[in-house]
């Protein structure tokens, strides 16, 4: 069933979504029962998109690897949208992840997450490290605000700790990596000369 299903692209070379699924499952398992925590549901997006970057699989065999590893509820929840609500045999990517996320990572989480990103600040028992993490993790959520360099840059440094920020700004790096590198330099610098 799931062959049939597959939509020819002219310029690659089909291959089998068995093949696509075996492979995927060798690699790690990447099923998605329900979503305990609602991150969960972005992060399972997130690791099978990984998977989709290795191989060339036309939208339709996208799709279809992802239904294949919904279970559970989720994927009670799937059988239910293609046999009421949708066609599946014109859904892109694009759309099957707006579905999945309406339903397993609400709109109103998502915008929690964006919020907290624009409100994200290094505190003071939070390292430039830990601030960074934090910032990555939290920069999923809206990747149009940092969606070039600049964007980026300017977003990390205005969340920085001010004595750490002040000099960084004088700076003014051109690439996040520099300015990463920068702020992480002058906080060791400032924890040697207080011990």
């Amino acid at each position: 069933m799931d062959e049939a299903l597959q939509m020819p692209n002219p310029n690659v070379e089909q291959v089998p979504i068995a093949t696509y699924k075996r492979d995927i499952r060798k690699l790690r398992t990447i099923e998605f029962v329900k979503a305990s925590d609602l991150l969960d549901a972005k992060n399972w997006i997130d690791d099978i998109e990984k998977y989709f970057e290795m191989m060339d699989c036309t939208e339709m065999q996208k799709m279809m690897i992802a239904a294949f590893f919904l279970l559970g509820v989720a994927r009670q929840w799937w059988q239910t949208m293609t046999r009421t609500t949708i066609d599946i045999t014109s859904m892109t990517w694009e759309e099957f992840k707006t579905r999945f996320y309406e339903k397993h990572f609400p709109r109103s989480m998502r915008e929690k997450k964006a919020i907290e990103f624009m409100e994200l600040k290094q505190s003071n028992t939070m390292t430039v490290s830990d601030y960074e993490t934090k910032f990555i993790e939290f920069s999923r959520f809206v990747p149009h605000i940092v969606a070039n360099e600049e964007h980026r840059i300017r977003k990390f440094e205005w969340g920085l700790i001010s004595h750490v920020k002040r000099l960084v700004v004088g700076y003014r790096y051109d690439t996040y990596a520099k300015v990463v590198e920068c702020a992480m330099a002058i906080e060791e610098n400032n924890n040697n000369i207080f011990f």
